[in-house]
């Protein structure tokens, strides 16, 4: 049976035993948008400002994904809320589709979230 872990070096990695590999892509947004071409990895945003009650988007691009693709995605670094007196962002993936997907980093804080920078882990399955 394998086992996997997530480490901050690797990402999601095989430790011991056969049958699982994850091809890791990591990337930077530009404009609000970025290319990854991996099954996993991470997705650091541009600096980011969302009001309350807002969404930030960034379209990615992987051709590993499917129109069946079950994509995963999570906040991995939550230093934008270093304080605790900024929004409270929460992660979703939108729009699956052949070679993309959407990530939006919705505020369901009463708070704005000003200039930060947030990193996001994702996994594609298909």
């Amino acid at each position: 049976m394998p086992k996997v872990q997530y480490t901050d070096a690797k990402g999601l990695h095989q430790v011991t035993g056969t049958g699982l590999t994850f091809a890791r892509a990591d990337g930077t947004a530009s404009s609000a948008a970025v290319t990854v071409n991996g099954r996993s990895g991470i997705i650091t945003s541009e600096s980011i400002s969302v009001s309350a009650g807002a969404t930030s988007q960034i379209d990615v691009t992987n051709s590993l994904v499917t129109a069946d693709s079950i994509v995963i995605a999570n906040i991995c670094d939550a230093t934008y809320n270093e304080n605790g007196s900024e929004g409270i962002l929460n992660c979703q993936v939108d729009a699956v589709s052949a070679g993309s997907f959407v990530i939006n980093l919705t505020n369901d804080g009463a708070d704005n979230v000003s200039s930060k920078v947030v990193k996001v882990a994702y996994l594609v399955l298909s």
